[in-house]
């Protein structure tokens, strides 16, 4: 989400959903590029962000606006591939920030789980393997800091089982032994989050009262070893979606923190839509949003506006400054053929 001025007003228009596309110039370098930026004024951007923007404007008929980032390599990792995966594709990495530093956390290809590499700026990146001995995992990961100590969970690749390990100094792992989960096919990957000494966790598994649907559930800790009994969020509540006259169910989960609060995104079935819900306590939830265009007042009345957007991926969540971003890949792809990352 960007807060920007229009041209020549000063009153403020929030751009909800402002779609960018991953370019590359003529020298390999990659650049974002927003694809409606009309109405932007660099110049009366708000937030953290605008010291790390650089805009360059192309012909004035095109009215293009490019946003250049700085790549940064991590390192080269032999990933494991997702089960059933396509050729080339891995397992997804999960980053975590621990002990002043950044961690990128990877399923390596002998599913081996282990820390890829770590960087205190963000500009030069430490190549470092740490893990728990032992684990094998076919499946994503998750990480969390909980009471001064990074959590980890995955799932067993021979047992399928969920296990718990934490470390407070990535050379000695303690593990919790395996989180108990409702009955039922197992989940491809959870959702954890920390907040007011609680550690939450987050899967999508079949509805206690209706196991031909399945809903999204939550448990909790308060010392990582004895946790409450699994609970359906907010009652088997769902988001209402006027494309559909079934009932949605989550295809998957993903949760953040923001202003004291857990937020979830979640995408529903059967039309991929990615809706939002937030607690202060994990027990008393807002209800389902689904996020929807904000379009810039000069377009009201100009034709139709563009419906919600269907996506391909579970979300991501950031906080900064004084917004929460949500982003995920579109479906479908350009007219590059690429896929376009939209951000709420």
């Amino acid at each position: 989400m960007i807060d920007g001025f229009r041209k020549g007003s000063t009153h403020p228009t929030i751009y909800r959903e402002q779609p960018i596309a991953l370019r590359r110039k003529a020298n390999g370098l990659p650049y974002f590029e927003l694809l409606d930026p009309r109405y932007i004024d660099l110049n009366s951007i708000h937030g953290d962000i605008k010291s790390d923007l650089y805009a360059s404007r192309g012909t004035k008929s095109m009215d293009s606006l490019h946003c250049a980032v700085e790549r940064r390599t991590v390192g080269s990792f032999d990933l494991a591939a997702p089960s059933g995966g396509t050729p080339g594709e891995s397992l997804p990495v999960s980053a975590v920030s621990f002990n002043d530093r950044l961690y990128v956390f990877g399923v390596l290809a002998d599913r081996s789980v282990s820390t890829l590499a770590f960087t205190v700026d963000g500009t030069s990146w430490v190549t470092l393997a740490r893990g728990p001995a032992g684990l094998q995992t076919a499946g994503a990961i998750a990480t969390v800091v909980f009471r001064y100590r990074l959590y980890l969970f995955a799932r067993d690749a021979v047992t399928n089982q969920l296990l718990l390990y934490w470390t407070s100094d990535l050379d000695t792992w303690q593990s919790e032994g395996v989180v108990t989960e409702p009955a039922g096919p197992p989940p491809l990957s959870v959702a954890a989050v920390s907040i007011g000494g609680m550690l939450h966790l987050f899967g999508i598994y079949l509805n206690p009262r209706d196991k031909t649907q399945v809903v999204i559930m939550h448990k909790s800790t308060s010392d990582g070893v004895t946790w409450t009994g699994w609970d359906v969020v907010e009652g088997d509540a769902h988001p209402s979606d006027p494309a559909t006259v079934e009932i949605p169910q989550p295809l998957d989960v993903a949760a953040g923190l923001f202003r004291d609060r857990i937020y979830l995104a979640a995408r529903w079935r059967p039309t991929n839509h990615i809706a939002v819900n937030f607690s202060g306590d994990g027990a008393d939830w807002s209800g389902w949003r689904i996020p929807e265009r904000d379009p810039d007042p000069a377009h009201i009345g100009a034709g139709p506006i563009p419906p919600d957007l269907s996506f391909i991926g579970i979300a991501g969540l950031a906080a900064v400054g004084h917004h929460l971003y949500i982003f995920s890949p579109r479906e479908g792809k350009n007219a590059d053929g690429l896929n376009i990352v939209y951000a709420y």
